[in-house]
């Protein structure tokens, strides 16, 4: 059994234009994201610890990864063992820079439709998403 870290921004720092929320219930497309504009308010990053089963070390959607312990995320806590996995796939731009980065919705599965919350964004990138540490406001 592999254990990983996934470093993610959680829900309650980012903001989304339009009325929008990151968690939509088009099969965890994201699709409710398109064209709108995603503010990440503060660097408060959190490292959710994983395990996953064999070697596999890649947080994906629809695989076997879970909670590695009790964790607080976003103000609740999961159990440990509770399934998460990441729901879709979207490119951030800062607009004054240029700049891109990947982001992946991170859901908790514990909801009604599976894939129906997003908990927050985890940032593809290295182990600590260090570049990322002086981007926000």
């Amino acid at each position: 059994m592999a254990n990983y870290g996934v470093w993610m921004l959680e829900a309650s720092n980012i903001t989304v234009s339009g009325g929008q929320s990151l968690s939509g219930f088009a099969q965890g497309a994201g699709s409710n994201l398109m064209g709108e504009t995603i503010r990440l308010e503060t660097n408060d990053w959190l490292e959710t610890y994983l395990r996953d089963s064999g070697s596999d070390t890649r947080f994906d959607d629809n695989d076997d990864q879970r909670l590695d312990g009790s964790q607080t995320i976003d103000g609740t806590v999961y159990g440990d063992g509770t399934k998460v996995e990441a729901e879709y796939r979207v490119t951030l731009r800062d607009h004054a820079t240029g700049e891109t980065w990947d982001v992946l919705g991170y859901n908790v599965s514990n909801s009604s439709p599976a894939f129906g919350t997003i908990e927050g964004l985890a940032f593809v990138g290295p182990p600590g998403c260090n570049r990322f540490a002086g981007w926000g406001r």
